[in-house]
C-alpha cells in the first residue's frame, strides 16, 4: 500500500509538471463538499492552494507563506512530509450560539524547508470543514524570545467577487459598517489612520458575496489569536477578489510582530456557505485552544449567562458626562431585580466616588455590591485598560480587591493598541488572572473576538462594534445605528464571536416619557434579544424607560442570552439605495432568527423594508405543543412606515402551535418581531447538571467529621468537587456536598405551579440530603445505597416553583455526607395560580393533610401544606 501511494504521489508530480505546478496534496471536508487542493510553483519554489465548494472554484490560486528574521518561508520551498488526521469531536460551551459545538475536521499538515541556505522547516496546517477552510503556520526550532515575523504572504483570492460588506478598520473596531462595496471601494479604503497599513484595510471579519451562486458567500477572519501574535487585517490587492493580510507588531513602531519560537500562528479562515450557514458556523471557537482547567477550582460552574442594567446611556447628560452616583446605582439594581435579571453594571466614575463613613471609593463600591446582593443581584465594574497595568501579578491585585468588594464582572475598555500583539497578550492574561477570581469578562474598545471565550469561558462579551448606544450620542445621523445594518451584523459580526451591542433602547430621558427613537421600531429592538448573541446582554436604557410600558417589561422578562441551539431561518442583502429615517444610504437586509433554550424557542426578524415574513415552524420546533407570544409592530408603524410610530407595538398569543404550523407576521419599515415559544408539553423535564451548579461549601473544611474510613483513618471535611463518573448523565459527577456543603441550582420557570423534582445520586450507603426551594423549609430526602458510588438511582419530590428564577440548595446535613450528585430534572405537574404553598415545621409531625373533600391524608412530601380557600388541600 505504501508504495502503491508514493508511485501515485511521482505521477501526481510528472503529470502536473507542465502545468509548471506540483500537486502537493489534495484533501477533503468531512462531508466531501470542500476539496483544498496545495501546489508548489516549480520555478520559485512558491507554494499555493486552491478550493472548492460544492463543485465551484471559489478560492483561486492563493499563496500562502511567511517572512521572518529566521527564514524566506515564501519561495524556494521544498516538500519533506506530510500527514493527515480526521477528527469529530464536541465541546460544552457556556455562552454563545450552540451549548454543545460540534467540531469536524480533516487535517492536512505539510512541512517545508526553506532551499535558501538556512535549511529552516516549518509546517502550513490546513483544516477543511464543512462550513470552509482554515490554515496557519508552525514554526519550529529552539525556544527563542526574538523570533520575527516581517510580513505574511498569506492569501485568499476568490473567484468571481460581486460586492463586499466590512467595517472601516480602526484600532477599537467601532467604526461604522460600511453599506456595500465594489472592488473599486474596497480597494479605497482608508486606512484608519495608520499610514504604515495599505489602503483597502478592513477590520475583521470581512462579508464577500460571490457571482457563483446563493451558496457562495465568504466571511473572511482569522481565528485562535493568542498572546504570542497580533490579528489579521485583510485588504483588497491589485486583483480583484484578492484579499491578503497585514499585521501590526504595535501601536506606533514596526509592522512586524516579535514574539517567541517555536510558535503557532492563528489560524486565517474563510467560511463558506449560504448566509444562514455561515450566520451559525462555530469555526471561531473550532480553531481556537481547547477550555482550560478553571483557575479558581469550580470548573467554571460560576460563569452565568444573563441581562444587566447599565448606569451610562440612561443617565448621559447634555455634556455626554456619567451621572454615577449611590442613588443612581440602587435604582438601577432594583430595576434589575424587578425585571428578574442577574446583573447590574457600574460604570466610570465609582473610583472618584466616596462612600460617606469611610470616604473612599472601596467603602462606596462595597456597599453597592452588598446591597446588589441582598436584592440577589451580581454587579460588574467598568475599568479602563490603560489601568490594568503590572502584568499579571498586577492583573491579580486589581480582580482580587474587586472580587472582595462583592463584583462578579468587569468591563475593561479602551484598548488603544488596537489588534497589536500586545493587546492579544493582555487580554488573554487579563481573562486568566480574572478567572483566578471567579470574575467574567466583557472587552469594549477592542477588536473582535477570534475564539477566545473557548479557551476561558468567563470571556462572556466584547464590543468591537459601532454599538446601538449612538443613540444616546447621536450616531451617523443623529438617531442611532441603522435598521437594515442590525440585520446585516447577525451575519457578519456575530458569526465571529459575542457582540456587546447594548440591545433594547427605547427612549431618550429618565422620565419614560422622553423623545422616542425613531431608527428602528420597538418590535425591531426587541428582536435583537434574539438575533444578536452576547453572554450577558447589557442594558444601556434608563428604568423607567422600560418599566412605564407594561409590554416592553413583559417581553424582557426570563429571556435567555446563551443558547443551546440557533437556526438562521430567512437571511437577505438586497441592493444599495435603501434609506434610513433621515435619508442616509442603509442596507437593504432582513434576517429571521431562531434560537432554543431547553424546550423553549426565541425567534426574532429584523428588516429595513415593509414586508411579511413567514415563520414556518417545521424549521425548528420539534414534536409537543408551545404557547406562541408575539411581539409585533403595530397597525400604526406598519401604516406609518414606522418613523412616526416606532413605539406602536402589538401583542398577539397563539395556544396549541405545533411544529406543522406557519405563521405570517407583518414587519413595518425598519420594524421587527420578538416571538416566544413556550412549551406547554410536559412530557419532557428540563435538566440541570450538579457539575454546573455554584458551588457553596461550608465553615467546617478542613474540621473533623467524628467518624472513620475503613482504614481507620479520620474522615475531614474536604471542599466541593467534580468527579468523572461514565456512568452519570454528563459524565460527571459531584462529590463532597454535606457538612454544610451545598450546591445552588438557578431553575427559571414560565409560569407557577407545583412541580416534580427529581434528584439523580449515587451511594454506597445510607446518607441523607436537604433540599430547599426558594429559601422554604428544607427537605429531608433518605438516599438508601445504590450498592456503589458509581451507580446512580433517583428520588422525586414535589415542591412549589414560582415564575421566574427559582434558588435550589441542595446538599447533605451539617453532621452528614450527602451522596454523589448527578443531576435534577423539573418537571411541571400542576399550574394553578390560585394555590398558595405555605410550609410549615408542626407539619411534618402531624401529618394534618387534607384532600378536596376534607379527608384527612398522609401526604407523599411531608413539610408542605397546601392551602385554598382557607382550608388545608392535598393536591393530586
Amino acid at each position: 500500500m505504501k508504495k502503491t501511494l508514493s508511485v501515485l504521489f511521482a505521477l501526481l508530480m510528472v503529470v502536473s509538471a507542465s502545468a509548471q505546478e506540483t500537486v502537493l496534496s489534495t484533501f477533503n471536508s468531512p462531508d466531501n463538499n470542500n476539496i483544498v487542493t496545495v501546489c508548489r510553483e516549480t520555478s520559485d519554489g512558491t507554494i499555493y492552494y486552491r478550493m472548492t465548494h460544492n463543485g465551484k472554484n471559489i478560492i483561486n490560486n492563493s499563496a500562502l507563506g511567511m517572512s521572518t528574521n529566521n527564514g524566506d518561508f515564501t519561495q524556494n520551498l521544498l516538500l519533506t512530509s506530510q500527514s493527515e488526521s480526521v477528527i469529530n469531536q464536541s465541546y460544552k460551551m457556556w455562552t454563545g450560539k450552540f451549548s454543545t459545538v460540534s467540531n469536524k475536521y480533516k487535517e492536512k499538515t505539510l512541512t517545508f524547508k526553506a532551499n535558501n541556505g538556512s535549511g529552516n522547516e516549518f509546517d502550513v496546517i490546513f483544516r477543511a470543514y464543512n462550513d470552509g477552510v482554515a490554515f496557519r503556520y508552525y514554526f519550529k526550532g529552539s525556544a527563542s524570545s526574538n523570533f520575527i515575523v516581517n510580513s505574511d504572504n498569506s492569501k485568499i483570492a476568490l473567484n468571481g467577487f460581486n460586492r463586499c460588506w466590512g467595517q472601516k478598520w480602526s484600532y477599537d473596531y467601532s467604526q461604522g459598517m460600511g453599506i456595500e462595496f465594489d472592488w473599486t471601494a474596497a480597494q479605497a479604503m482608508t486606512n484608519g489612520n495608520d499610514t504604515r497599513l495599505p489602503l483597502g484595510c478592513f477590520a475583521p471579519p470581512l462579508l464577500v458575496e460571490s457571482t457563483q451562486g446563493d451558496d457562495s458567500y465568504c466571511l473572511i477572519t482569522d481565528a485562535g489569536v493568542d498572546r504570542w501574535f497580533s490579528r489579521a487585517i485583510p485588504h483588497a490587492e491589485s486583483t480583484t477578489g484578492k484579499f491578503g493580510f497585514a499585521i501590526r507588531g504595535t501601536k506606533s513602531n514596526g509592522l512586524e510582530v516579535t514574539t517567541n519560537l517555536p510558535l503557532y500562528t492563528p489560524w486565517r479562515c474563510a467560511i463558506i456557505g449560504k448566509l444562514t450557514e455561515i450566520a451559525v458556523s462555530n469555526m471561531t471557537e473550532n480553531c481556537a485552544d481547547a477550555t482550560v482547567a478553571d483557575p479558581s477550582g469550580s470548573n467554571w460552574s460560576w460563569v452565568k449567562p444573563g441581562f444587566s442594567s447599565w448606569d451610562w446611556g440612561g443617565q448621559q447628560s447634555a455634556d455626554l458626562k456619567n451621572r454615577t452616583d449611590f442613588n443612581i446605582a440602587i435604582e438601577y439594581i432594583d430595576f434589575a431585580s424587578s425585571m428578574g435579571w442577574q446583573y447590574f453594571t457600574l460604570d466610570e466614575g465609582w473610583s472618584s466616588s466616596k462612600e460617606s463613613a469611610t470616604g473612599t471609593s472601596d467603602g462606596y463600591v462595597k456597599g453597592i455590591c452588598s446591597y446588589a446582593l441582598s436584592k440577589g443581584i451580581g454587579v460588574h465594574i467598568w475599568n479602563s485598560s490603560g489601568s490594568m497595568t503590572g502584568g499579571e501579578s498586577g492583573y491579580e491585585a486589581t480582580f482580587k480587591q474587586w472580587h472582595d468588594w462583592g463584583c462578579v464582572g468587569a468591563k475593561i475598555d479602551f484598548f488603544y493598541d488596537g489588534d497589536t500583539r500586545g493587546v492579544m497578550e493582555k487580554q488573554e492574561l487579563l481573562a486568566k488572572t480574572a478567572a483566578k477570581y471567579q470574575m467574567m469578562i466583557n472587552f469594549h474598545g477592542t477588536p473582535t473576538p477570534t475564539g477566545l471565550r473557548r479557551k476561558y469561558p468567563n470571556i462572556v462579551a466584547y464590543e468591537a462594534v459601532d454599538g446601538n448606544e449612538d443613540y444616546f450620542t447621536g450616531g451617523w445621523n443623529n438617531c442611532g445605528t441603522d435598521p437594515g445594518y442590525n440585520g446585516l451584523l447577525t451575519l457578519l459580526r456575530t458569526v465571529v464571536g459575542p457582540m456587546d451591542y447594548t440591545i433594547c433602547e427605547f427612549r431618550d430621558g429618565l422620565t419614560g416619557t422622553g423623545r422616542v427613537r425613531n431608527n428602528t421600531s420597538w418590535a425591531q429592538q426587541l428582536a435583537h434579544m434574539v438575533t444578536m448573541e452576547c453572554g450577558v446582554q447589557y442594558i444601556a436604557d434608563h428604568p423607567k424607560n422600560i418599566s412605564n410600558n407594561n409590554t416592553l417589561v413583559a417581553a424582557m422578562k426570563n429571556v435567555p442570552t446563551a443558547w443551546d441551539e440557533s437556526k438562521c431561518l430567512q437571511a437577505t442583502i438586497g441592493t444599495k439605495g435603501k434609506k434610513d429615517c433621515t435619508g442616509n444610504d442603509d442596507v437593504d437586509c432582513t434576517v429571521l432568527w431562531a434560537r432554543r433554550k431547553g424546550n423553549n424557542w426565541y425567534v426574532g426578524a429584523t428588516t429595513n423594508a415593509k414586508k411579511t415574513i413567514t415563520i414556518d415552524c417545521s424549521q425548528f420546533l420539534g414534536d409537543g405543543t408551545f404557547k406562541v407570544t408575539i411581539y409585533k409592530d403595530g397597525a400604526l408603524a406598519v401604516a406609518n412606515s414606522g418613523n412616526t410610530n416606532a413605539d406602536d407595538i402589538a401583542t398577539e398569543i397563539r395556544e396549541n402551535i405545533t411544529k406543522n404550523a406557519k405563521i405570517d407576521v407583518t414587519l413595518a419599515q425598519w420594524g421587527g418581531c420578538f416571538v416566544r415559544f413556550d412549551c406547554t408539553d410536559t412530557t419532557s423535564a428540563d435538566v440541570l447538571e450538579a457539575e454546573d451548579a455554584k458551588q457553596v461549601n461550608g465553615t467546617k473544611i478542613g474540621l473533623s467529621t467524628g467518624k472513620f474510613n475503613s482504614s481507620g483513618q479520620e474522615i475531614m471535611v474536604t471542599p466541593i468537587s467534580v468527579s468523572d463518573a461514565t456512568s452519570a448523565s454528563n459524565g460527571k459527577k459531584v462529590i463532597n456536598t454535606g457538612w454544610g456543603n451545598n450546591l445552588d441550582f438557578t431553575y427559571t420557570a414560565k409560569s407557577a405551579g407545583i412541580a416534580y423534582l427529581t434528584l439523580a445520586y449515587a451511594t454506597a450507603e445510607q446518607r441523607y440530603t436537604i433540599i430547599s426551594v426558594n429559601a422554604e423549609l428544607p427537605k429531608l430526602m433518605i438516599c438508601e445505597s445504590t450498592g456503589s458510588n458509581s451507580a446512580f438511582a433517583t428520588q422525586v419530590i414535589e415542591t412549589p416553583i414560582k415564575a421566574g428564577d427559582n434558588k435550589i440548595v441542595v446538599g447533605g446535613t451539617n453532621l452528614n455526607w450527602a451522596p454523589d450528585l448527578d443531576y435534577i430534572s423539573i418537571l411541571m405537574k400542576t399550574i394553578n395560580t390560585d394555590i398558595k404553598p405555605i410550609y410549615n415545621t408542626s407539619a411534618i409531625i402531624d401529618n394534618n393533610y387534607y384532600n378536596i373533600n376534607g379527608q384527612r391524608v398522609v401526604h407523599p412530601v411531608k413539610g408542605i401544606i397546601y392551602i385554598h380557600e382557607g382550608k388545608k388541600v392535598f393536591l393530586k
